[in-house]
């Protein structure tokens, strides 16, 4: 569900619930080190799906570039796996809800810290799931993307509570308490998404210019042919698709090509 929250994929909102298998998987009796296992196989999946292209897996030219990211996929996840020892850490001696409420802390704590070492990794980062998904992320501007993160993990945790209460019979569907959070639940997914959509809808009212419909020309030319192909023929790429974007309505002006 991580792995397939990011882009290209659009479907984002796996993200808001790619946390409560693991939470499930890590039952409170185990040891630190089962809990270390289970994220780490957790997490070595989702770095297989997510990173498989940076290992040049599709075309399989250089071995070096094969074993680097191999080894990427193969360690990355072992810093991934500390805020989850953490969290079973202070839950074994806390208790599961000092334990929950930990949690969205300790990531967010463990993506920030990664983000400023030379271990930084930013492709991953919780938050980059929701960039198809504009108004839900209008927020980021005042929280940046760790405040998606932190959004999305607090959904994951009362996603989480939810299901264990009904798993365990302590609550039934139709409870108040089940209704309550599961109510709890939708609203806090979808309030940061009426707020965004509010505000790109009140966008003229702050006084903005009119907006700029640019477009992105990116060729898709493998690397390992790039330099022994004609310049010309990589030129007549450029020229095509550059063609098809002008028909599809994009501001272009002198002011804005010179600028």
């Amino acid at each position: 569900m991580f792995a397939f929250a990011f882009p290209p994929f659009p479907t984002g909102v796996l993200a808001a619930f790619a946390f409560v298998p693991l939470l499930i998987v890590l039952a409170p009796g185990e040891s630190l080190a089962q809990s270390f296992r289970s994220a780490y196989l957790a997490f070595l999946i989702e770095n297989a799906v997510a990173l498989m292209w940076i290992s040049g897996l599709t075309h399989s030219r250089d071995p070096y570039l094969l074993a680097s990211g191999i080894a990427v996929v193969l360690v990355h996840p072992l810093l991934m796996t500390i805020p989850v020892v953490a969290f079973a850490a202070i839950r074994r001696q806390l208790g599961l809800r000092v334990g929950l409420f930990s949690f969205p802390f300790l990531w967010v704590a463990f993506e920030y810290s990664h983000s400023i070492t030379e271990f930084a990794f930013p492709w991953l980062l919780l938050g980059n799931t929701q960039t198809y998904d504009l108004p839900a992320i209008q927020f980021a501007a005042i929280t940046g993307a760790y405040g998606v993160s932190f959004w999305l993990l607090w959904i994951n945790v009362a996603a989480y509570v939810l299901f264990e209460k009904l798993a365990l019979g302590t609550w039934t569907v139709r409870s108040w308490r089940s209704v309550g959070l599961g109510v709890g639940v939708l609203a806090l997914y979808l309030l940061p998404k009426l707020y965004g959509g509010a505000l790109m809808a009140g966008e003229d009212s702050h006084g903005w210019t009119h907006p700029v419909k640019v477009g992105m020309v990116q060729p898709n030319i493998d690397p390992f042919e790039k330099w022994s192909e004609h310049r010309s023929e990589q030129l007549a790429v450029l020229d095509g698709l550059t063609n098809e974007l002008a028909a599809h309505d994009v501001d272009c002006s002198s002011e804005l090509v010179h600028s």
